[in-house]
């Protein structure tokens, strides 16, 4: 799943200026980088997602920005997705907790970090941090975060999938 993201960033012309640009052309990037990532590990699935509406015209359910179903079933989603695209520490916390909550066999975060700002995450180690904080009080779930310095400005676009970094959080 990390391999079929990167993988997608990787192969998308636009994403170095996407990355050091403007941010709604990098949270479309980020939304199909894990569109892809749910579709590498469960391609038999359905999926909506902003920009990627169903069958049934929605993009997106229990408000998370990338959804992953079994077609004709009641089954919780196989996948559910957030790209927070700051680094305060209670938005991220916010997301985590939404995507915790919703009892799916992956769910992913994707969010950043950046150094120096008081109410923000610094590192991947204090996202992490953060986020635990949340799955410690939500048992025998976990969460994949995907994370990347906010203030990076990376040299060119095969440096950009290298930023991100990766961890599964959860408390059994």
């Amino acid at each position: 799943m990390i391999t079929a993201f990167k993988k997608h960033l990787e192969t998308a012309p636009e994403v170095h200026g996407a990355y050091v640009g403007r941010l709604a052309p990098w949270t479309q990037l980020a939304t199909k980088a894990l569109v892809a990532a749910a579709r590498a590990e469960f391609p038999d699935c359905k999926i909506a997602a902003k920009g990627v509406a169903d069958e049934y015209g929605r993009s997106e359910y229990f408000t998370a920005d990338v959804t992953a179903y079994v077609h004709e079933s009641w089954a919780p989603p196989l996948f559910v997705a957030e790209h927070e695209n700051t680094s305060w520490r209670g938005r991220l916390q916010s997301q985590a907790w939404k995507l915790l909550s919703i009892e799916a066999r992956r769910r992913v975060l994707v969010g950043y970090w950046q150094p120096g700002r008081k109410d923000r995450v610094h590192s991947f180690d204090d996202m992490a941090s953060a986020i635990e904080e949340v799955a410690r009080q939500i048992p025998r779930r976990d969460i994949l975060i995907l994370a990347a310095p906010f203030h990076e400005k990376p040299a060119d676009a095969a440096a950009v999938p290298r930023l991100f970094e990766s961890r599964i959080i959860g408390h059994w």
